[in-house]
């Protein structure tokens, strides 16, 4: 492993030592904990700059001030984003000469692709999908493919996306094994539930997959298998079990170095969040 280390860096670190708190026994071990504290120090460093921006933005503070740096494109890639064909852009209303696009305009994108995608799978369903069936009592053809495309595209886009490709991973599986998933019934879910816990899926994976499940069978008013069963409750307690043997064995940080760690960045930390406070009008912490 090669780190991208100037030549103060180790300096800087061992400069703090001895303002950190704890004993001189625990600051004595930090010294001689040379090549780990300058791996951290490096991790730090490098991650500061997202992680400090993403705090200070889920905070409300940072939508006004963080600096995006541009993306440089690969030469000749030709990159169309979906809300530059759809997305009705306005002026700009602090008087530039540029066009910005409304959030909802980009929502409204997004969502209008994820039912489109979620109207294929409706397609491939066919019966076994109530939404396909004819026109309800009382409605007109077009005032019930107008409630079928509004059925489609409620939700927020993200919601849709990650329970659309979540179903696209399940479909794509069963037609390499040969099995119906339309309706899907326990025994498909089982199956599945197995695939994902051989292919060393994390332990959020399965109940993840179950939930999208639920959801895409309840937009397309599809036959859903229920409850969760036992043996899918099964499959994920051995995957936690199997995937935090790694963490569970793996040798611990001494806990004086974790105690001088945690105190010394705290402490930057909230000086920095009280700093940064102060100077958006007069917030503290």
């Amino acid at each position: 492993m090669v780190l991208d280390l100037d030549e103060d860096a180790g300096s800087r670190v061992f400069d703090m030592i001895p303002a950190l708190p704890g004993s001189e026994k625990s600051k004595a071990l930090l010294a001689s904990r040379h090549d780990h504290i300058r791996i951290l120090f490096d991790m730090v460093q490098k991650g500061k700059k997202t992680v400090f921006n993403n705090l200070f933005t889920d905070l409300g503070f940072g939508a006004g001030s963080s600096v995006v740096e541009p993306k440089v494109k690969p030469p000749g890639a030709v990159v169309k984003e979906a809300s530059d064909q759809t997305a009705v852009k306005r002026p700009n209303p602090y008087g530039s000469s540029t066009t910005w696009v409304s959030l909802k305009a980009q929502e409204d994108t997004e969502k209008s692709r994820w039912a489109a995608r979620l109207q294929k799978i409706a397609t491939k369903a066919g019966a076994a999908a109530k939404i396909n069936g004819p026109a309800r009592d009382g409605l007109s053809a077009k005032e019930d493919e107008a409630i079928k495309a509004i059925v489609l595209k409620s939700g927020a886009f993200r919601t849709m996306r990650q329970n659309v490709r979540a179903w696209e991973k399940f479909d794509q599986w069963a037609t390499e094994v040969g099995v119906g998933i339309y309706s899907p019934t326990e025994v498909v879910v089982v199956k599945y539930s197995l695939y994902l816990e051989s292919s060393g899926c994390g332990p959020s994976v399965i109940p993840a997959f179950f939930y999208s499940l639920e959801w895409v069978c309840r937009r397309l008013a599809m036959d859903a298998p229920g409850r969760m069963s036992p043996e899918v409750k099964g499959v994920i307690d051995k995957v936690y079990t199997e995937r935090g043997k790694e963490l569970k064995e793996a040798a611990p940080m001494p806990f004086e170095i974790v105690a001088a760690l945690t105190g010394s960045w705290s402490n930057a930390l909230i000086i920095t969040m009280r700093h940064w406070g102060s100077s958006r009008g007069g917030c503290s912490f």
